[in-house]
């Protein structure tokens, strides 16, 4: 209960109050979760996992709150994950919803796209968590030695060897990032599935006790044909609090290099596989990568 004033009116919150709240918003206290992941960590992953629960989140993500609590909250996560906001298009009493700040647009000119045809443009403000080759019976290699199948990650349809021998890369987007994904290539889209499943944290504990993680959680598959690379598929994974994944996109668009395929609502984790053996452009695994910057080449 609001506490009244004497008059009878509800007193305005305090400083106090307002922190709570802000708190509870983020999430940031993790007194809940601490002794429950020491007694079970996979109990905890299935219970975090619900997409009910992400659907509540992505709920108080489009809360209309008052200005006052949303500038508070929006300043205590931007320096809580230390986000940099000089490329931000708007100032952040622009917006209207948490989710409007999160998945806020950036100024003209601040990702600049390779134009070099030779190589894959990163699709997304990422760190670059994996790197690798396709095996030949289509599988990708995971933590502890497991593998899974690329067409179990592309939902089950289609060719299961048509990427055998290609090449993958996961792109790993943190809370601080740009939350928009961008097409790699020229491409018309030839395809776009929506797979839905598990909400599990894509994080070490996750990765570690959920086999073939990436290929249980919700996600939204990009066929595409792209002009220099020939056949791609971007896979947009959610996780745990990613309520949504958006795109305006159709079957048959044409996009181009740059061009946004997608939106993040709070997450998550980029997979982009290629039909043809690729290596890095140059960016290691663990390192940061921007939208546009080169990621991906043919072998020489």
């Amino acid at each position: 209960m609001r506490p009244t004033r004497r008059d009878g009116a509800i007193a305005p919150p305090t400083h106090a109050r307002w922190q709570r709240l802000i708190d509870a918003l983020l999430g940031v206290s993790g007194r809940a979760t601490g002794p429950l992941v020491a007694g079970g960590e996979r109990l905890w992953l299935e219970a975090v996992s619900r997409p009910e629960i992400s659907r509540a989140a992505a709920r108080v993500a489009d809360l209309r709150l008052p200005r006052p609590l949303l500038k508070a909250l929006i300043t205590r996560y931007i320096k809580l994950y230390d986000v940099d906001m000089r490329d931000a298009a708007e100032d952040i009493g622009a917006h209207r919803t948490f989710n409007d700040f999160f998945i806020r647009r950036l100024r003209p000119g601040a990702r600049p796209i390779t134009p070099d045809p030779e190589v894959l443009a990163s699709p997304a403000d990422a760190r670059l968590s994996q790197l690798g080759a396709i095996g030949r019976d289509g599988t990708l290699p995971e933590v502890k030695g497991r593998r899974y199948g690329a067409a179990t990650l592309l939902g089950g349809s289609g060719d299961p060897r048509r990427f055998a021998d290609g090449y993958f890369a996961v792109l790993y987007l943190s809370p601080r990032d740009y939350h928009r994904v961008h097409c790699p290539d020229d491409a018309v889209v030839t395809r776009i599935e929506r797979l839905d499943g598990r909400h599990y944290p894509v994080n070490p504990l996750g990765a570690r006790r959920i086999p073939a993680l990436l290929a249980k959680n919700l996600r939204v598959v990009f066929h595409l044909e792209s002009a220099h690379f020939g056949p791609l598929a971007l896979v947009m994974v959610g996780a745990t609090n990613v309520g949504r994944i958006t795109t305006e996109l159709r079957a048959g668009d044409r996009v181009a290099r740059g061009d946004e395929l997608g939106v993040f609502s709070l997450g998550s984790t980029v997979v982009l596989l290629s039909t043809k053996p690729l290596v890095s452009a140059g960016a290691l695994e663990g390192e940061l990568v921007q939208v546009g910057q080169p990621l991906l080449r043919p072998t020489r």
